[in-house]
């Protein structure tokens, strides 16, 4: 399940994003607001890939 919610946390954020992009992103409040939208969206598939790589017990690189 939590595979789940990260996907849709995502999905959420980055149609957030998409929406923000438009705006003036000279003004402080959009700006920042874009960026934690961008912040929390990474989060999610960083999130999604630590448990892909759990999952097919990939382990961790060696370079």
């Amino acid at each position: 399940m939590k595979l789940i919610e990260n996907i849709l946390r995502f999905e959420k954020h980055f149609a957030n994003a998409k929406k923000l992009k438009d705006k003036n992103v000279s003004d402080y409040f959009v700006y920042n607001t874009l960026a934690m939208e961008c912040f929390q969206a990474v989060n999610a598939l960083i999130e999604i890939g630590e448990h892909i790589i759990t999952k097919e017990k990939l382990g961790f690189p060696s370079t």
